[in-house]
């Protein structure tokens, strides 16, 4: 479905409020997803991956316009009801609970779309042929420390620990008498070693020469 071109009553339950300053050009209609961009404006909800969803709008914020932080757009944390995709991207029962991404600004989706569309909030349930969704909660946060946006490449460890740059660190051996000729082990977790040094603080007392 198309983005919305009028109001709608769009909001049920508690709710705890945001104000942000309206992006350039933009109409937020009462009813919509509104989404804080990443110069930090508030905008009808897209299918951007470097938007965050905030909450739905509680009444309507005409900055079409304007340029941006001309006028406010305030959102609700709070329950709503959207449309639903179709074929791959249709939310269905089996999917209660898991969260749920941007289409537009009154469409939400079963995927991501590879990566391409935020999070919108949980999946709670379908009242009147809409799915029923809970914006703006803490599903909706980034997720730096996924290995993948759309998570897939979780299943392989190694790549995920490259990706959020994990098992990362230095180990120090100090206070070894070289002429003892030591033998160090290290016991280390998985991770990749991408470099090993030595520091020599002190000449050896043998004739011989130590081997490191």
């Amino acid at each position: 479905m198309s983005a919305l071109d009028q109001n709608i009553n769009n909001a049920v339950g508690g709710a705890e409020l945001f104000d942000g300053d309206a992006a350039a050009g933009v109409h937020v209609f009462c009813g919509a997803l509104v989404s804080r961009d990443s110069s930090g404006n508030f905008r009808p909800g897209r299918a951007t991956n470097t938007d965050r969803v905030v909450g739905i709008a509680p009444y309507e914020v005409d900055n079409t316009a304007g340029q941006a932080g001309d006028l406010t757009v305030r959102a609700v944390k709070r329950v709503g009801f959207f449309t639903n995709s179709a074929d791959a991207d249709e939310i269905t029962a089996a999917d209660l609970m898991n969260s749920c991404y941007v289409v537009n600004d009154q469409t939400v989706s079963k995927t991501s779309n590879s990566g391409a569309r935020p999070i919108a909030g949980k999946i709670l349930g379908f009242e009147g042929g809409k799915v029923r969704v809970d914006v703006g909660g803490p599903d909706a946060t980034d997720g730096d420390l996924v290995a993948a946006n759309n998570l897939s490449d979780v299943a392989s460890a190694a790549t995920s620990r490259a990706n959020i740059g994990a098992n990362k660190g230095t180990i120090w051996f100090r206070g070894l008498a070289l002429d003892s000729d030591p033998v160090l082990r290290a016991a280390l977790p998985a991770c990749t070693i991408t470099g090993i040094a030595t520091i020599v603080e002190g000449a050896t007392t043998t004739v011989s020469a130590a081997t490191i």
